[in-house]
């Protein structure tokens, strides 16, 4: 299988927009209480089980998409 382009889009990717993201200058990735990448994921089972400081996924009614699942203890 080739690999894929970067030009490629798939359903539900966004390229532009505010993610609320806490401080994405300083690459600080978690995320604010107006994200809309807040119960916005999916369950990839063991794949996505912890978030990437090990808090427990999901937090809320769903998955977190990202690294950080809200909220942040």
């Amino acid at each position: 299988m080739p690999p894929l382009s970067a030009e490629l889009i798939a359903d539900h990717n966004v390229s532009e927009g505010d993610f609320g993201f806490a401080d994405l200058q300083n690459f600080d990735f978690h995320l604010m209480e107006n994200s809309p990448l807040i119960n916005a994921g999916f369950n990839l089972g063991l794949l996505n089980g912890y978030d990437f400081e090990g808090i427990l996924r999901p937090q809320g009614a769903e998955y977190d998409i990202g690294a950080y699942e809200f909220p942040q203890p």
